[in-house]
């Protein structure tokens, strides 16, 4: 992979051809295909017509999806709110397609999604309201769940290592620091057990955590 005289990053295309191809342009054309899919798909909706642009593009979007090397710019070309675009309820409150839904979760479940891509994409929130849905599929249901656990447990192993700051009993410049402060780190754990034994009387702490990216 080389960078390109405009700064953008560039692969040579396999089997020997030396033509070199921008990959942030074809992140950034599989983001455009999207948002003009969804917006003929709203147009048609106010037509009274059906909206079937995102599920003839879906095949051609699960394939670039799908490729590995272009991962990174995938997630660096809005991409991600993209799909998340095609997660949510439409403007009539209708779900999108359930082969939709279940295919863009699979999607999202191969990208190596970072804790900050996921927070600027904001994906959280739609993923946490798959898992939560009343009378939603099962199989779509174990996709969402699957996706928040995987995406909380960097988090909860970031609070369980965290060194917080202990203090001096002579130190006065924050009194206010208490051992409730060190025991923080490890209220996440407690939540968990407390799920796991009380399933009814407490939320799903990685819902929890999920449901603010």
């Amino acid at each position: 992979r080389v960078k390109s005289a405009s700064g953008g990053r560039r692969s040579t295309l396999g089997g020997g051809d030396s033509e070199a191809v921008d990959l942030d342009e074809m992140a950034q054309a599989i983001r455009i295909q999207m948002d003009l899919a969804l917006e003929k798909d709203l147009q048609c909706l106010e037509a009274g017509e059906g909206a079937l642009h995102r599920l003839k593009l879906l095949p051609w979007v699960r394939d670039q999806l799908g490729k590995r090397h272009l991962h990174e710019v995938i997630m660096e070309n809005g991409c991600l709110e993209a799909i998340r675009r095609w997660l949510e309820p439409l403007p009539n409150r209708q779900m999108p397609t359930p082969n939709l839904r279940q295919a863009l979760l699979e999607c999202l479940a191969a990208l190596p999604i970072g804790t900050g891509q996921l927070k600027e994409a904001r994906l959280g929130p739609i993923v946490l309201f798959q898992a939560q849905r009343e009378g939603e599929l099962p199989e779509i249901k174990r996709l969402a769940n699957q996706l928040i656990m995987e995406w909380s447990r960097p988090i909860v192993e970031a609070a369980n290592r965290r060194q917080l700051p202990t203090l001096d009993a002579d130190d006065g410049d924050n009194p206010t620091m208490t051992v409730s402060h060190r025991q923080a780190p490890r209220q996440l754990q407690s939540d968990a057990f407390k799920q796991r034994n009380h399933p009814q009387g407490k939320q799903d702490p990685h819902h929890k955590i999920i449901r603010d990216f």
